[in-house]
């Protein structure tokens, strides 16, 4: 019996230190972060969080790295930008169709990304959601 506490409790530590959830705290209390660490690194669903307790960004890691849909948001938790990352050469880069915006909620630029970097036409819209400006890039 006691070999088989002293193997159930080894395997639950050694389980343990391979993946612990990850939070932190502000100074004024606020939640800063939270998510899984596996060996060291971010992994699965993260959310970062203003020091006014507003969701700050939120997405995914794999391996450490952002990866696929993320949003981030305003101090007042209003979106700010939404897109994709994937992972090239150990690095997260911007893939696909992102989206910035207005601090009132209206959309600020929208246009894709490929290998990290802007691609076709972007868009830019004044803070009544109207397109003011197409850019090639």
């Amino acid at each position: 019996m006691k070999k088989f506490v002293f193997g159930t409790l080894l395997f639950l530590f050694a389980f343990a230190s391979v993946q612990a959830q990850s939070r932190g705290t502000y100074d004024n209390g606020q939640k800063k972060y939270e998510g899984t660490v596996s060996k060291g690194k971010k992994v699965g669903e993260w959310v970062f969080f203003h020091d006014n307790g507003q969701k700050q960004r939120e997405g995914v890691y794999s391996n450490g790295i952002p990866s696929g849909d993320w949003k981030e948001y305003y101090r007042n938790g209003q979106m700010k930008s939404e897109g994709r990352y994937v992972s090239s050469g150990g690095k997260a880069e911007k893939h696909g169709t992102w989206t910035t915006y207005h601090k009132k909620g209206s959309r600020k630029t929208e246009g894709d990304y490929r290998a990290g970097k802007p691609v076709g036409t972007w868009f830019e819209y004044n803070t009544l959601g109207i397109e003011i400006k197409k850019i090639q890039r």
